[in-house]
């Protein structure tokens, strides 16, 4: 029977903690855009040993929420043709590079005004549509 010396062994395959330790910011970045259970499964850690890594790289939450958010609000912008959406569709596409430069970023709160407008404006069409099948 021939051994296999641990030197010949990938060390990702030999210790699961080598894993953590062996993502870099850029690496973890690529999976921003999934929520953070798929990409653990991705990177073969669980949900809290990526959190703790991420923690090491220097920011506390997963920003895949934040950008969910960001995009869905560019699309309800296109959607409903809101004045002047392509420079504020520009703006918020900025602010959702730099949050994936640097995830401990807030979204800004002239953001958080607007996707809030939006909100209460898709509330009100669902509740003309309710009114309307009544």
């Amino acid at each position: 029977m021939e051994e296999v010396g641990l030197s010949l062994c990938n060390p990702m395959d030999v210790d699961p903690r080598a894993r953590r330790f062996a993502l870099n910011f850029d690496q973890v970045a690529q999976k921003f855009n999934v929520p953070i259970g798929k990409a653990a499964k991705e990177f073969q850690l669980s949900t809290s040993t990526l959190k703790l890594r991420c923690r090491e790289l220097g920011f506390e939450k997963w920003p895949y929420p934040k950008l969910k958010s960001l995009r869905n609000l560019v699309n309800d912008l296109t959607e409903y043709q809101v004045r002047g959406f392509q420079n504020i569709a520009e703006e918020i596409s900025e602010e959702i590079e730099s949050i994936k430069e640097n995830p401990s970023l807030g979204i800004k709160a002239e953001t958080k005004i607007l996707r809030q407008q939006m909100y209460e404006l898709k509330k009100k069409k669902r509740r003309r549509i309710d009114a309307s099948t009544s």
